[in-house]
């Protein structure tokens, strides 16, 4: 049972503050640091950055600030983005004095730096948030060549990682050991890596929550590169939205009404809970899509797309996360199995013609999904239940109750007849 969920994305001159905390990248005050080998393409990615400034930043922004840290680089890709709507301005390092050259919402990127000297160092702890910076990138080369760098991990609040080579994924390994001490936290950034080492995708990572109280809902945005082909339909290739696991039902109640049809991409392979960044004009809304529909459908296709979104509305919003894949799992058998019948408007569950087994769906689900307690006598509701998706093929995997399990499993419960 999934439920095909849609980030919208317009370039407008001004972004709404709502969609800024679910969607937008880049905050005031924010630190982010781009680490990645030489040609690996972050020039390419700040100067896309700046070319789609409206939708990358929470506020407009008209100048931005280069401070070249290599006297053997020069920035002419950045000056060819001026114009009159964006002002460029290219110093190097040993000429440029923060108090002089900064102002407010100005963007300011350190480009190739070598070493944290102590300009950089007062432009991260002190300049990005006093003088109200629009945003500031460090970019870099490797963490893990001078001990100083690592001091970015603890300065940032955000981090790119590009997943093309092998340093970037010992860069997540080492923040995903060190810096998390959740085992649920550990796990959801362990998705994150493993579905951008598959696809070799750039990722935004949040490392250090900004002081505001306008912060961004995600935690990651995997594919980043991938945003600036979505002007030219390119969806093959696509953006995917990582909430905070405590921001999750936000998005939920944000996008659960969008749904959209991309080409060329199988929705399975997409990590649960994810959120997939579409153009706002493939975006429909299901009410209106059901509304449309209805003439055509016939009563059983209503009653299933009814229950499939009030079952996974309910199982989002009534279980925690950890108990929500199994959940989702169990819930996906019994809608597929022939003795199960849903009642109530997808709330209660009983077997075929057998009203005496009636339940309510949520409780079931949350029972079976948990740990057994000590000499646990579970609900004989429950093990019929339990019997019959057993018989329906449902892995025994997806039954965490083990005293619930062995119930359904053992040959002297009592049998219900089951009436056709």
């Amino acid at each position: 049972m999934q439920c095909k969920v849609s980030v919208e994305m317009e370039f407008e001159e001004e972004t709404s503050h709502v969609t800024d905390q679910y969607l937008v990248p880049f905050f005031p005050h924010s630190v982010n640091v781009i680490c990645s080998a030489t040609n690996s393409g972050k020039t390419t990615l700040l100067i896309n950055i700046l070319k789609h400034r409206n939708f990358c930043f929470v506020k407009q922004i008209e100048k931005a600030i280069i401070v070249l840290c290599n006297p053997q680089v020069n920035g002419e890709p950045y000056l060819q983005l001026a114009d009159e709507t964006l002002e460029i301005e290219v110093i190097y390092l040993d000429e440029f004095s923060p108090k002089d050259h900064l102002s407010s919402n100005v963007v300011l990127i350190f480009e190739d730096v070598p070493s944290l000297t102590k300009d950089i160092l007062d432009c991260i702890n002190v300049f990005a948030h006093h003088l109200n910076l629009a945003s500031l990138f460090i970019v870099c080369q490797t963490i893990f060549a001078e001990e100083e760098f690592k001091l970015l991990l603890s300065l940032a609040h955000r981090i790119f990682i590009y997943f093309s080579g092998t340093g970037g994924t010992k860069l997540a390994q080492h923040i995903r050991q060190f810096f998390f001490v959740n085992a649920e936290l550990k796990e959801y950034f362990k998705t994150i890596i493993s579905y951008a080492e598959r696809n070799k995708n750039i990722v935004l990572f949040e490392l250090n929550e900004i002081a505001r109280k306008d912060k961004p809902h995600f935690l990651a945005i995997s594919g980043f590169e991938n945003i600036f082909d979505q002007e030219s339909g390119d969806e093959k290739k696509p953006t995917v939205i990582f909430p905070h696991l405590h921001k999750q039902h936000q998005y939920e109640n944000m996008f659960y009404d969008n749904e959209a049809k991309v080409e060329g991409i199988d929705p399975a392979t997409l990590p649960r809970g994810s959120y997939l960044l579409v153009k706002a004009e493939n975006v429909t809304s299901k009410k209106k899509k059901k509304e449309n529909q209805s003439l055509d459908e016939t009563d059983c296709e209503k009653d299933w797309n009814l229950v499939n979104e009030i079952i996974a509305n309910d199982i989002h919003t009534g279980l925690p996360y950890n108990k929500q894949l199994k959940s989702k799992n169990l819930a996906k058998s019994i809608l597929n199995s022939k003795f199960f019948c849903i009642t109530d408007k997808g709330k209660a569950i009983m077997i075929k013609d057998q009203p005496k087994t009636k339940a309510p769906l949520l409780d079931f689900l949350n029972a079976a999904t948990r740990l057994s307690g000590p000499n646990e006598v579970p609900d004989m509701r429950f093990v019929i239940f339990t019997k019959y998706l057993l018989r329906s093929l449902t892995p025994e995997s997806h039954f965490k109750n083990k005293s619930l399990l062995n119930a359904a499993l053992n040959k002297k419960t009592k049998k219900i007849k089951l009436k056709m």
